[in-house]
């Protein structure tokens, strides 16, 4: 199992969850924010890296008046680093968060 920047081949006879960190950037800036991401890689299989979408800063400051000014800043994608890839089993019974219903 191993995953490059755009791409996780799995050379394997077992499934992988992996998971993987989006980096994103302040358009323009150097503020980086990073957004958690996992994916499935099925035995045997090659599969592009495609990342999630990079959500926008948002600021939150007290303004002048006692309520708070807000200031969202577009954010664009400038890597993916990889954590960890763990067996997967798609069968395996669900295990079960203990909330109603």
């Amino acid at each position: 199992m191993a995953c490059s920047e755009t791409t996780c081949t799995n050379d394997t006879d077992d499934t992988y969850l992996i998971e993987a960190w989006q980096h994103c950037r302040v358009v323009g800036g150097t503020a980086e924010t990073e957004t958690p991401f996992n994916m499935v890689v099925r035995a045997h299989e090659k599969v592009p890296v495609k990342g999630v979408e990079c959500p926008p800063l948002v600021i939150e400051r007290p303004d002048t008046i006692g309520g708070t000014g807000t200031t969202v800043l577009r954010t664009e994608p400038t890597r993916i680093s990889f954590f960890k890839a763990v067996h997967h089993d798609p069968d395996a019974p669900k295990v079960r968060t203990g909330s109603a219903g």
